[in-house]
């Protein structure tokens, strides 16, 4: 039986399956290699490849990369949103290492000043369905200056051609 070959391109085909397919994200925004789409519904999904896959992906014509411009009225918001894409080596994040954590949801308690708040995080947060091998490198932050949850998941195939999907909520 004949081993199956990784390469760049297959790299590139798994970004497109959960990224296009699976995570229905069309329009990509790009400052640096920090990339962020919005779903039908709205919602933003940062992005972040490994410099290697951003390579491929800004020469791919499956994929509609634009360089942000901050003064288009329809995507001033999110302005906002960039510089938390370039926070995601940082420390301070937290795994949900239990698959039935994220799966059926967990409870977390986070402190902010003198207020604690009760946050569900479960499978519903992050931007694309996942698989149930997928269930791993996931995690969670707290930013605070405004309240900020982010989860993350990290996708790699090949070395340096992998990428972070995070999704940021607010907390009120």
């Amino acid at each position: 039986m004949a081993k199956k070959v990784i390469s760049p391109q297959t790299a590139v085909e798994h970004c497109k399956e959960v990224m296009l397919r699976r995570a229905a994200l069309s329009v990509y925004y790009i400052v640096d290699r920090v990339m962020i789409s919005r779903d039908s519904g709205g919602n933003a999904t940062v992005i972040v490849p490994d410099k290697d896959l951003l390579g491929l992906l800004v020469t791919d014509s499956d994929f509609d990369i634009r360089e942000y411009d901050p003064l288009d009225r329809s995507t001033v918001g999110l302005k906002k949103i960039f510089p938390y894409g370039n926070r995601l080596d940082e420390g301070g994040w937290y795994p949900l290492t239990d698959n039935n954590d994220f799966y059926d949801g967990k409870v977390i308690r986070i402190q902010i000043n003198d207020s604690i708040y009760p946050v569900l995080i479960n499978r519903e947060l992050l931007p694309v369905k996942l698989k149930k091998a997928e269930f791993v490198d996931i995690d969670y932050r707290i930013f605070l200056e405004p309240p900020i949850l982010g989860i993350r998941k990290r996708f790699q195939v090949l070395e340096n051609y992998g990428f972070t999907l995070m999704r940021l909520f607010k907390i009120i």
